[in-house]
């Protein structure tokens, strides 16, 4: 049996409003419990549904993206806090147009049809950015990420033709 399988874990770089929402959250926080104590005790009930309200909001501005590619079809799950995943992209070879360099002459060829942009990337301009053109049911998405050279290789022996390397 001739399967092809390839896991990769990217983990997107921390956007700055990020920091300011997590600073302004444990602020609020903070600063609720104080008025808790110091003024009446019944404002300690909104401090603590405050605490839960973060430890639930804050892990969820952690995110990394898995990009796997088995026999043909590549998934990219979106992975919150490190605990919760969600599936954002499934498209199997058949199905995906063009898998080429964001800067390639390939990809302008295909700049007439009316897509959606979808980034998959950790937002470092460490490793090159490819583009996955694929043609859903109901409409032509780009797929931004970031593959590494094992899985533009498996791409490539499964469908020459639709990889740019």
């Amino acid at each position: 049996m001739n399967e092809s399988y390839v896991e990769i874990l990217i983990k997107r770089r921390s956007q700055p409003m990020h920091m300011v929402i997590k600073v302004g959250m444990l602020v609020l926080t903070v600063a609720v419990f104080l008025l808790g104590l110091l003024v009446h005790w019944l404002i300690l009930i909104p401090g603590l549904f405050l605490l839960v309200a973060d430890n639930f909001a804050l892990p969820l501005l952690d995110v990394e993206y898995e990009y796997l590619y088995v026999s043909g079809e590549l998934t990219i799950d979106k992975i919150m806090g490190k605990s919760r995943r969600k599936n954002c992209f499934t498209g199997e070879m058949d199905k995906i147009e063009l898998i080429a360099p964001k800067d390639s002459p390939k990809i302008s060829e295909l700049g007439a049809l009316k897509y959606v942009e979808k980034d998959y990337t950790s937002g470092r301009n460490e490793k090159p950015v490819y583009v996955c053109v694929f043609r859903g049911e109901k409409e032509v998405s780009r797929v931004l990420f970031e593959p590494d050279s094992k899985m533009l290789e498996l791409m490539y022996q499964t469908s020459p033709r639709k990889v740019v390397r």
